[in-house]
């Protein structure tokens, strides 16, 4: 279950409320110091649904985060289009040499 995961990954009395997956959700944590994030989603997740994405989309844009949200037609990324793992690939890429390139 989610909430014995969670317990094995957070030191929860570092956390003084008492719903410990809000107080690690990159939803509530967004702020002007967040990285700079790619997100891809398929529209038909099952194990991550689209909302979280779209939450997040949301939380680094009221945040003024430089970010892509990108949702593809399928599931949990195991079954894109050839030309939608293509299009990731590329984002990644340019990603990488946006922020990640040592000039």
């Amino acid at each position: 279950s989610f909430p014995f995961v969670l317990s094995l990954l957070v030191d929860e009395s570092a956390y003084p409320q008492e719903d410990y997956a809000q107080a690690v959700s990159p939803v509530y944590q967004a702020s002007n110091a967040s990285s700079p994030t790619a997100m891809f989603y398929g529209n038909q997740d099952p194990l991550v649904p689209l909302t979280n994405g779209q939450s997040l989309n949301t939380a680094f844009t009221n945040a003024q985060i430089n970010h892509s949200f990108t949702i593809y037609e399928g599931g949990h990324g195991d079954d894109w289009s050839v030309q939608d793992t293509a299009n990731m690939s590329s984002q990644i890429s340019e990603y990488i040499n946006t922020y990640l390139s040592v000039d």
